[in-house]
């Protein structure tokens, strides 16, 4: 925890809050940190933080006007499988429907926020409130290609296109990223059975989550633009297989199926985390 600490510090730094005092408890070259918030899909720069604060178990800082805070707690992913590098460290918290997670390898890190309760259509449209930090040495040197990363990250997810229809299947996987630092994987089944008035019905949804993050894993929506949640679930699942009683009417052209899962991975040797997600409509078209 003391990296991360005293990456943070600099932070502070940055924001001019009392430079003497702080730097007097870091070791860390205040010259070489640059701290950067990016679109968390476009890979744009957004607005600074400001106000940072930083404990062993708490981050607050403020963006965009708003405060965000989140309790912290170590996240202690599997290293052993050999698909997770063991250097890296790892925290999340949650507030309401906020998720923060944070990730810090080699001295830099990366933090992503965003809110639970939105489908991944409403969170690019809501970049206040869904957002990836990066800072670490010579940030100025990489944030392009951290940039162009998530970028791309996100175009790749957009152009599957595929069709099942009646049996509805959702799927991605971290485990395969070049330079990976962590990553898990999502999977989801359900059966939607066309009914009158261009609905479906939708039944015997099963998942397995290999989770890494508190955010990986299956939901379903009555609208998936405006984010009317009809399932999501639990932030911490079993790994086996897990069938969901239940049914749901859903209308043909607003709702959805969707998958998604957290990877860390390397870019430029600074690390950064994104969002894989997969996304089916109810005749088996794919996003």
């Amino acid at each position: 925890m003391k990296k991360i600490t005293s990456i943070l510090l600099i932070m502070i730094l940055f924001a001019s809050y009392n430079i003497n005092a702080i730097a007097a408890n870091s070791n860390v070259n205040v010259d070489e940190k640059k701290i950067y918030v990016l679109n968390s899909f476009t890979g744009q720069q957004l607005d600074e933080i400001s106000d940072i604060e930083f404990t062993e178990n708490r981050i607050h800082f403020s963006y965009s006007g708003e405060n965000f805070s989140f309790a912290l707690h170590k996240l202690n992913i599997d290293t052993n499988d050999g698909k997770n590098i063991s250097k890296g460290k790892y925290y999340t918290g949650t507030y309401n429907n906020m998720v923060c997670n944070v990730v810090e390898y080699n001295d830099a890190y990366c933090i992503q926020v965003f809110d639970k309760s939105k489908s991944i259509e409403g969170r690019k449209l809501d970049s206040e409130n869904n957002f990836t930090i990066v800072a670490g040495n010579s940030m100025d040197e990489k944030v392009n290609a951290i940039s162009s990363e998530i970028d791309s990250v996100n175009e790749r997810m957009e152009s599957r296109q595929r069709a099942a229809s009646g049996k509805l299947h959702v799927y991605v996987s971290g485990i395969t990223i070049p330079f990976l630092i962590s990553g898990g994987s999502a999977e989801g089944w359900c059966t939607a059975t066309i009914r009158e008035n261009n609905n479906y019905q939708v039944s015997s949804m099963k998942y397995v989550i290999a989770y890494n993050w508190p955010s990986d894993g299956i939901s379903l929506w009555y609208d998936y633009m405006n984010s009317n949640s009809a399932y999501q679930s639990p932030a911490w699942p079993s790994s086996a297989l897990t069938n969901v009683s239940g049914t749901w009417t859903i209308n043909a052209g607003a709702g959805a199926f969707m998958a998604e899962a957290t990877v860390s991975a390397l870019v430029k040797g600074a690390p950064l985390m994104w969002t894989l997600y997969d996304v089916s409509y109810m005749n088996g078209t794919h996003q």
